[in-house]
């Protein structure tokens, strides 16, 4: 029951960031508006389905035996694994050929891109949970398999939440946290101690490159011992 709303939010988030950003083109908005009335649909239908298959019957408790009952519910639960990878993929290329045709630096652009591809994380989420919903309509023993499979949603969830919130926190990070005064006086900080550490390295080669390596006093002493004895010698 929490699966459907709380993914299509999520989801839904991203594709009204997608709008806000690129609503200056036309076939943008309509791959957007597209694709939120699309999951709207999909994630919708499962809410009454599970209501009506998973509902206890007269009087009937709250249980894993209720799992039994949810059987039917597992082919339901395959193909909208299927449309979420699909959904991901779809939210995942979407905004990138606007993002290469930008007027923008080589290195903005991959950083751009770098931050909306995040997604990814959301499809290996999404695929794993998929994988572990086929398991669970294939298992002779849904009371295990299910737990499993809803934790693999659970996860799918969470991760898909996490990656709504990436482009809010790359702005945060830019606009509010990098230019702070903390952060750039971290920043100095460690620049500064970086350059003093090297420069004592630099200084300590040169000590060692440009001073002759001197005799000590007691190799001087058996020279000259041994000086001496030649001296007697003749």
């Amino acid at each position: 029951m929490v699966y459907p709303p709380g993914v299509y939010f999520a989801k839904a988030a991203i594709l009204t960031l997608y709008l806000r950003i690129f609503s200056v083109k036309r076939v943008m908005r309509g791959l957007i508006y597209g694709g939120l009335i699309v999951l709207f649909l999909v994630y919708a239908t499962f809410i009454p389905l599970t209501v009506v298959l998973c509902t206890p019957r007269n009087g009937g408790a709250w249980d894993l035996v209720l799992l039994q009952k949810c059987k039917p519910t597992a082919i339901a639960s395959v193909i909208q694994g299927v449309f979420c990878l699909l959904s991901d993929i779809y939210i995942l290329v979407l905004p990138l050929p606007i993002i290469w045709n930008l007027n923008l630096k080589p290195k903005k652009k991959i950083g751009l891109a770098v931050v909306f591809m995040s997604a990814g994380f959301g499809i290996i989420a999404t695929a794993l949970g998929l994988y572990y919903k086929v398991q669970n309509f294939r298992a002779v023993d849904p009371t295990w398999d299910a737990a499993i499979a809803y934790l693999s949603v659970m996860i799918e969830n969470y991760v898909t939440v996490i990656v709504s919130c990436a482009p809010a926190v790359a702005s945060s990070w830019t606009n509010i946290i990098a230019k702070s005064a903390a952060f750039l006086s971290l920043q100095s900080y460690l620049r500064l101690g970086r350059s003093s550490a090297s420069s004592d390295k630099r200084s300590t080669k040169l000590k060692i490159y440009s001073s002759p390596k001197q005799p000590d006093s007691e190799s001087q002493s058996n020279l000259h011992a041994v000086d001496c004895n030649k001296i007697h010698g003749m």
